[in-house]
C-alpha cells in the first residue's frame, strides 16, 4: 500500500481552513475542543463576556498559563450576550459559521433568545455543540460539572493518593531508597 504524500511546508493548507467556529464556551472542556479545532486551522472566534473568560484569571506564578494554552490560534471578541445589542452582533456572525460551541448550563441560550431554531434559521448547516457536565436533560442537568465532581461521584477519587490515605502531589520531593 502506497503512503499518501503529506505537505508539511508552511504554505500547506490546514484540514479545517475556511471553517468558522463561534466559541461561547467557558473554562476547560469547551476551550479544549475549540483549541484543537483552531490547531487544525479552523477560524475560531472566542466570544467572551466583557470581564473575559474565567481561564484568564487562573494564574500560575502570575502567568495566565491556562489561557495561553487554550486560547492559542483564536480571535477574541467581548460580548455581553445578556444585552440585545451584543446578541445582535453574535447573530450577524452566525451565517458565516459552521459551528457554535457553548458550555453554559442548559437553558441559558434559550433565556437569551438564542435558541437553536433561531440560530439555524440564519445558517441552516450550523452545528450546535453543547458541553455540559450532566447533559441537557435529566435529574442533574442544571448542576455544574467539573472534573473533580466527576471523579468524586464516580468513586475514582477514592483510589487516588497513597495507601495510607494521604494525597501526594507529583511535584513534591519524595525520598528515594537507593
Amino acid at each position: 500500500m502506497a503512503l499518501k504524500h503529506r505537505d508539511y511546508t508552511p504554505e500547506a493548507r490546514s484540514p479545517l481552513e475556511g471553517v468558522r467556529v463561534l466559541d461561547l464556551s467557558r473554562l476547560v472542556a469547551g476551550n479544549t475542543l475549540t483549541q484543537v479545532l483552531a490547531d487544525f486551522g479552523a477560524d475560531v472566534i472566542k466570544i467572551e463576556p466583557p470581564t473575559g473568560d474565567t481561564l484568564r484569571a487562573w494564574r500560575t506564578k502570575d502567568v495566565q498559563a491556562n489561557w495561553k494554552i487554550y486560547s492559542r490560534n483564536k480571535k477574541s471578541l467581548a460580548l455581553d450576550l445578556r444585552s440585545p445589542e451584543s446578541s445582535k452582533l453574535l447573530l450577524e456572525l452566525v451565517p458565516s459559521a459552521a459551528m457554535l460551541i457553548e458550555s453554559f448550563r442548559p437553558g441559558t441560550l434559550e433565556r437569551w433568545n438564542l435558541t437553536f431554531e433561531r440560530l439555524q434559521s440564519l445558517s441552516p448547516k450550523l452545528n450546535l455543540v453543547r458541553v455540559s457536565g450532566f447533559g441537557q436533560t435529566g435529574p442533574y442537568a442544571d448542576r455544574p460539572g467539573y472534573d473533580l465532581i466527576a471523579q468524586a461521584m464516580s468513586g475514582v477519587m477514592s483510589i487516588t493518593g497513597t495507601s495510607d490515605g494521604t494525597m501526594r502531589c507529583a511535584c513534591e520531593p519524595t525520598s528515594l531508597l537507593i
